[in-house]
């Protein structure tokens, strides 16, 4: 996911629209596996090995490339990056504002999500925390203690 986020192809239309199709798919195919885990890791697959809902179909994975707006509550111009996290759920970067979207999941019996964005962060800084082993600490330790956050 590294190599092609979108926001490392700006500038160039033809890599960027390229990123932006990878990473529609690493996406896609992330969100589908992470449904298959349960939140301790194991595999729901059952017996028969029958997949969950099957694979996408090409038609959600059409729609999904061609959306302008998101049901995930970032910004349609803020590309959400899933990641595999105890704490956070996804996060999401806009470099022209330099703003950080970060969806947390809520505990407790509502479940669900919280979103945070945090203000003045560099794309440096972005792509440390995409590439932190731990985004939870890394967040905690480079950035909610730092930088001016609201909840979204």
């Amino acid at each position: 996911m590294l190599k092609w986020h979108p926001d490392l192809h700006h500038g160039d239309p033809e890599h960027e629209r390229v990123a932006h199709e990878r990473a529609v798919s690493v996406n896609l195919a992330f969100e589908y596996l992470s449904n298959l885990l349960d939140r301790s890791g194991s595999i729901m697959v059952p017996a028969g090995g029958a997949v969950p809902g099957g694979w996408p179909s090409e038609a959600n994975v059409a729609a999904a490339r061609s959306r302008t707006t998101t049901a995930s509550g970032f910004p349609a111009s803020v590309f959400e990056v899933y990641v595999q996290s105890s704490n956070i759920f996804s996060i999401g970067y806009d470099r022209l504002s330099q703003t950080l979207y970060v969806k947390f999941y809520r505990r407790g019996h509502n479940n669900g999500y919280d979103i945070y964005r945090y203000f003045a962060i560099s794309e440096a800084l972005f792509g440390s925390l995409l590439a932190a082993e731990s985004k939870g600490r890394f967040l905690h330790s480079n950035i909610a203690q730092s930088y001016r956050y609201e909840r979204y």
